[in-house]
């Protein structure tokens, strides 16, 4: 699978209000969103100090970066993603941070997309509601590759919505009604959805070309899963994955040969799942 082609230069628009709009947005889905962060920047900071090389994997806007770049100033960040749409909305949000954040595209599905990282090892790997578009064989390759460019001692952090496994029916359903519960209390406050966001910005003609080959990019993904999911990076919704389930990325990263690997934060099933290299 083709991981990117060139795609036009930057739009004549001003996108920074659609990344603030995006942090809005995403707070319809997730509960607790800023704590998952704080959580995952604290045990960065324990495990890396003021002063980490962090890769944020399937980074889309940047949600992750920027943060990271906030808390420690002396930090160096690389963002990956494969979504030119998203991507060309954090840069022009975040830029280059000075020459601390580094944007690289590539697809994750595609072996040898680890060719576009830099020769460093990182101190952390960070992902937020993102993995869960990748099917299980994906995964368990994401994490086997993950594993060689984190340095021993580095992490490893997931973010997202880990369901329960099939047998919990009664877990499954709790967490259902929760989380529509909150969806739904967040627009009756007027929260904007993610197929209004996604709608509204597709109207903006000059990142016409952008959409365009987005579309051609994520030609293989299946239209109704992702309206099922509800979004394509930092969302809330994967509820029709099996690629999902918690039991799948905690097996897999101990198949990669992280040494300890254990969910350090939960709300729910929104959970932090965190392996030691």
């Amino acid at each position: 699978m083709n991981s990117a082609t060139p795609v036009p230069g930057e739009p004549l628009v001003d996108l920074v209000p659609w990344y603030e709009r995006w942090e809005r947005q995403q707070a319809t889905y997730i509960p607790l969103r800023e704590e998952r962060f704080t959580v995952m920047l604290d045990t960065v900071e324990h495990i890396a100090g003021d002063a980490p090389v962090v890769l944020d994997l399937l980074s889309g806007p940047g949600a992750i970066s920027a943060r990271v770049l906030k808390r420690f100033p002396r930090a160096r960040v690389y963002a990956l993603d494969l979504d030119p749409v998203l991507m060309a909305i954090g840069k022009a949000a975040h830029g280059d941070a000075g020459g601390r954040l580094t944007w690289l595209e590539a697809n994750v599905k595609d072996p040898d997309w680890v060719r576009v990282l830099p020769p460093v090892q990182f101190d952390a790997v960070l992902s937020t509601t993102a993995i869960h578009w990748l099917e299980a064989g994906d995964i368990v390759e994401l994490y086997r590759a993950l594993a060689v460019h984190i340095r021993p001692g580095g992490v490893f952090m997931n973010g997202d919505q880990m369901r329960f496994p099939a047998r919990d029916q009664v877990l499954r359903g709790l967490t259902e009604a929760m989380r529509s519960r909150h969806e739904q209390a967040s627009q009756q406050a007027g929260g904007e959805t993610w197929e209004h966001w996604w709608a509204e910005l597709r109207k903006l003609e000059p990142i016409g070309p952008l959409f365009e080959e987005r579309d051609r990019r994520f030609r293989w993904r299946n239209i109704e899963r992702e309206r099922a999911i509800g979004s394509t990076r930092d969302d809330a919704n994967p509820r029709q994955l099996v690629s999902s389930t918690y039991p799948i990325h905690h097996a897999a990263l101990l198949d990669a040969g992280f040494s300890e690997v254990h969910q350090i934060w939960q709300f729910y099933d929104n959970r932090i799942l965190a392996a030691v290299r």
